[in-house]
């Protein structure tokens, strides 16, 4: 027979979201992954506690149409900071197109996608496509469906 090895642990997620009420500013911030040392045989470790900070605003606020910016900061306890720079332009509240940028990654670049949201009856249904720059791995598409209801 083999060696069979056991431990068990938790992390906490904690956040806080900041709506101004300077137009449509939000600030948020979250702690993820606090949590105890795991210990496993003789060894010990942290769980991948980070820090992250997000800003959003609408650029452009007209009736059937809108364009906002979003930027997001993830510093690690061990590891590099990262950046997230996103825009979305939103049109009747059925179409998204999306555009992104990550700063200070090793493999991953650039992003962009479209969605379709759309209610039938009680159920709202989302379809989303994007597309990923991502070095080594080319092409990198999803395509997802979500059901609210």
């Amino acid at each position: 027979g083999g060696c069979e090895f056991d431990t068990k642990s938790g992390g906490v997620d904690v956040g806080a979201l900041f709506r101004t009420g300077l137009r449509s500013l939000n600030i948020g911030v979250a702690i993820n992954n606090l949590g105890p040392v795991v210990k496993l045989i003789k060894e010990s470790y942290n769980i991948p506690t980070e820090f992250n900070a997000g800003i959003s605003a609408d650029l452009l606020e007209l009736k059937n149409r809108n364009l906002s910016v979003m930027a997001s900061w993830k510093k690690p306890m061990s590891g590099e900071e990262r950046a997230n720079l996103g825009f979305e332009y939103k049109l009747k509240e059925f179409v998204f197109a999306r555009a992104g940028y990550k700063f200070g990654h090793n493999t991953e670049f650039w992003s962009f996608g479209i969605g379709v949201h759309q209610n039938v009856g009680e159920l709202q249904v989302k379809m989303d496509y994007s597309y990923s720059e991502v070095e080594f791995l080319q092409n990198i598409q999803r395509f997802s469906i979500g059901l609210s209801f």
